[in-house]
């Protein structure tokens, strides 16, 4: 008889550990329909790339160098600093990229939030034969957490 007393007790702790939380806060949200478009989204970062031809892109978008120039003004009006991706395809023009890098420094835009994204891929690091005279990276961090 011990064996399910205690069977018992543990069936009773058990069921109490599931309960509802009591400080949960349900909200109905109104459903999507026509006449509720949804809004637009503001990433977290801000992507810009160079493709093969040289075409400049941002997020997705394509721009000349007079609106990329437009809309760093406007990124930096933002009240919110949002990362900026610097991601040149692998085999985009030289000359581009520098001219892209030149555009980004003129408009104080190679700031805390600045990011070479995907360097990885075009290159092989190679590993150091001590660690003994490595500094440690410094910290940097942009207003708004992002993610990419």
């Amino acid at each position: 008889m011990p064996i399910a007393s205690v069977w018992l007790i543990g069936a009773a702790l058990l069921m109490g550990a599931y309960v509802d939380p009591p400080h949960a806060v349900t909200i109905d949200l109104p459903p999507l329909g026509p006449d509720v478009p949804p809004g637009p989204l503001t990433p977290l970062y801000d992507k810009l790339y160079i493709s093969p031809s040289g075409k400049l892109l941002w997020n997705g978008e394509p721009i000349d160098e007079g609106g990329l120039r437009t809309l760093v003004r406007q990124k930096q009006s933002l009240p919110r600093e949002t990362a900026l991706v610097f991601e040149p395809d692998g085999s985009a023009p030289y000359d581009v990229a520098a001219r892209t890098l030149g555009i980004l420094e003129q408009e104080n835009a190679t700031g805390h939030c600045f990011i070479f994204g995907n360097t990885a891929q075009f290159r092989a690091y190679d590993r150091p034969a001590t660690f003994d005279g490595l500094q440690p990276a410094s910290s940097r961090e942009c207003r708004v957490p992002y993610g990419y």
